[in-house]
């Protein structure tokens, strides 16, 4: 949302440029030479510059580069699954970097670490310490999910369903987790 927000602005002022005729962008120019020429303070052009740059550098990296580090750990997750070379562990160890790194967007890798977590307790071939390790690191996301957002179902839900699958599969997890 808020790579959004930066999006529409950046609409609106190249609307507003391209809607205004030559004549008034050379008035424009001609006030704002005026302006700084009556300031008299050296090189605060420069420094308004420097400040414009820090911003918007500094909201690149504080937000979008964390949350494209995250999109790519839950990307890994997600297209290793299938792959025989990489474990359950790694694949797990990508959601936990991918939840971690995440600025927005942490409900939605919660919600695919369920998916696969249902995923592992279908499967025979998955030793039960895995399915174990597995079902321990998403009810405790889970449990965050449901702290920091209680009003919102969704999150109850695939508690349930994670707590309640191994369950139908006659699979013994630590009951003390659970609770």
């Amino acid at each position: 949302m808020n790579t959004l927000i930066l999006f529409f602005l950046i609409l609106a002022f190249t609307s507003f440029l391209k809607e205004r005729s030559e004549e008034e962008d050379h008035r424009i120019v001609l006030a704002v030479k005026n302006i700084l020429a009556k300031i008299k303070i050296p090189g605060l052009k420069d420094w308004v510059v420097l400040g414009l740059v820090l911003v918007v550098v500094g909201y690149g990296l504080f937000l979008n580069v964390r949350t494209l580090q995250a999109n790519n750990y839950l990307y890994k997750a997600l297209k290793f699954q299938p792959d025989p070379n990489h474990t359950a562990d790694d694949i797990l160890e990508y959601y936990r970097k991918s939840i971690n790194e995440a600025v927005t967007g942490r409900y939605e890798a919660r919600e695919q670490l369920a998916n696969y977590t249902l995923q592992l307790l279908n499967n025979s071939n998955v030793p039960n310490y895995t399915k174990n390790k597995a079902v321990t690191f998403t009810v405790e996301e889970f449990r965050k999910s449901i702290a920091e957002e209680p009003t919102h179902v969704r999150h109850y839900l695939y508690l349930a369903s994670v707590i309640n699958r191994p369950q139908l599969l006659n699979f013994q997890i630590q009951q003390k987790q659970l609770r």
